[in-house]
């Protein structure tokens, strides 16, 4: 940002219509290495940046000067319903909820395991995850927050 501050430029003319009235022919020139002038298009090539992120950069350099740009999101919780925060605790009723579930409804896997302590489990194949969320849902209490469990955050848990 400080590399635009010393690309401003124009002069002061007066119309043939209103001689009394100057006004400012504003130009910006774009400078490589401080010496060498390029266009507008290299200059953002070089920096790899948009004509619309130059403009922000221009109008906040002319209403801030050269401060640091902070993002007007910054500090602030989004105020949600539908979000819920995913700690310890639901990925322990989730997952006791899922160790009850293959419990009564679990199929040994017939096949032979690597570790002798590792043995795994299925569901029946009626079984799919989104039946599995629902019961989840419909074990939990009316009041509950769980109840408004994602699908695709139940599935990744």
């Amino acid at each position: 940002m400080g590399q635009l501050t010393n690309t401003r430029g124009g002069d002061a003319t007066t119309s043939s219509r209103f001689p009394k009235k100057e006004r400012l022919n504003q130009r910006n020139f774009y400078i490589f290495e401080y010496k060498k002038p390029i266009c507008q298009e290299t200059f953002l090539n070089m920096l790899g940046i948009s004509q619309k992120y130059l403009k922000n950069l221009k109008k906040h350099l002319t209403t801030k000067g050269l401060s640091t740009r902070i993002h007007g999101n910054t500090g602030k919780i989004p105020i949600r319903k539908t979000k819920m925060v995913i700690d310890r605790k639901v990925k322990k009723s989730v997952k006791n909820f899922i160790e009850k579930l293959a419990e009564t409804h679990g199929l040994p896997n017939p096949g032979r395991s690597k570790r002798a302590n590792n043995i795994t489990i299925f569901l029946p194949t009626e079984m799919s995850y989104a039946s599995v969320r629902r019961d989840f849902l419909a074990s939990r209490a009316e009041n509950d927050k769980l109840k408004q469990l994602n699908y695709d955050v139940f599935r990744r848990l």
